[in-house]
């Protein structure tokens, strides 16, 4: 057999693999038809900058933000071109520290870090730091949201305008949007699954505590995921409100119930199935990053997720991409994908969408 056919007999036969090996019974999964398997087109080795488990990764210009567990520093801002890296945000209780944070986002040029803990947000001057290869904070204030529905927050994702919060509430709330003045504008209800008649609207209120956001680009939509059951809401954002368009459900959380219901947060049963790990969106489609594993099943980590899924913003499935190297968390810009992933080490990865 002549080398270059031997080369493509095993460049199919690797594909076909790398798609075959996801076929399961999933009810998300078989809804699309277009199934596109993807290979990396570069990555990064993060544990020789010592990040051995990313969990979050953002993009600024030639520099990468990343959220991390474990070591001094809980975020690092990494030029994997030139070598630089750049700590910021320890753990503690001073000034510039943070205890527990709830969300991280890059919005223009500055990075929005969410302490749980406090109920307070940092905010850090990205180009300054860059700059001066030192955490520049702009400021650090407290989140201040209307009524008092709304518990704690514990997600939020901001726009021009306005901030998409998920959290506990105690009003039978999924998540809702404020502007900027903390004032309410829009809040969409949570999902009644059989499984959870006779909670309480807190104790459902906690499935949605690692709900993921995107807005569209000219901030009209909005999408929010669910990452403990198969479900997520479409929105209309603006000044009548925000107003959910679209609701797809595909499955209810597996419990375990608690020993005389007294936990705010339910144990989940081995049985239940990770779902969506992140969301972005152009003007076109939703993507979402989805795990499909249960402790049960022996796949490796929940977290790590070789589905992206596309859908449009009525909520029909588009396409579905197979990623042969697995994420946990990922951002878009243009048709460039950036993922980070924790298993079986610290790595970036790039994956580049193909045109339509």
């Amino acid at each position: 057999m002549p080398r270059t056919a031997a080369v493509i007999l095993v460049a199919v036969s690797f594909l076909a693999f790398s798609c075959s090996r996801t076929v399961r019974k999933d009810p998300l999964l078989s809804e699309f038809d277009k199934v596109i398997c993807l290979e990396p087109t570069d990555s990064v080795d993060l544990e020789k900058y010592g990040i051995l488990m990313p969990e979050s990764v953002d993009i600024y210009g030639d520099w990468f933000v990343i959220r991390k567990t474990g070591g001094e520093n809980n975020i690092v801002l990494l030029n994997p071109g030139t070598g630089e890296s750049i700590g910021c945000f320890k753990t503690g209780r001073g000034p510039g520290e943070v205890i527990n944070i709830g969300s991280v986002q890059v919005l223009g040029d500055s990075l929005y870090v969410y302490d749980v803990s406090r109920a307070e947000t940092s905010v850090l001057d990205l180009g300054a730091s860059i700059r001066e290869r030192r955490q520049v904070l702009v400021r650090a204030a407290p989140e201040s949201f209307s009524g008092g529905a709304l518990l704690r927050p514990f997600r939020l994702y901001r726009y021009p305008g306005g901030v998409m919060v998920a959290g506990l509430f105690d009003d039978g709330i999924w998540y809702a949007s404020f502007d900027g003045g903390g004032e309410e504008c829009g809040k969409v209800a949570q999902i009644e699954y059989g499984e959870t008649e006779g909670m309480t609207s807190v104790e459902k209120s906690s499935f949605h505590l690692s709900s993921t956001f995107s807005v569209r680009p000219g901030c009209r939509k909005a999408v929010c995921a669910m990452s403990v059951g198969g479900a997520f809401s479409i929105a209309d954002i603006g000044p009548e409100g925000t107003v959910e368009t679209v609701r797809k459900v595909y499955y209810a959380p597996q419990l375990s119930r608690s020993e005389g219901g007294r936990s705010v947060s339910p144990s989940y049963s081995p049985e239940n199935r990770r779902a969506f790990c992140g969301a972005a969106s152009d003007k076109g489609c939703i993507y979402l990053l989805y795990s499909g594993k249960s402790a049960s099943d022996g796949a490796g980590p929940q977290y790590q997720c070789s589905h992206l899924l596309v859908y449009d913003w009525e909520g029909n499935p588009v396409r579905r991409y197979e990623l042969s190297s697995e994420l946990n968390s990922f951002c878009l810009t243009g048709m460039t994908v950036y993922g980070a992933s924790s298993f079986p080490s610290g790595r970036l990865y790039r994956y580049e969408l193909p045109d339509g």
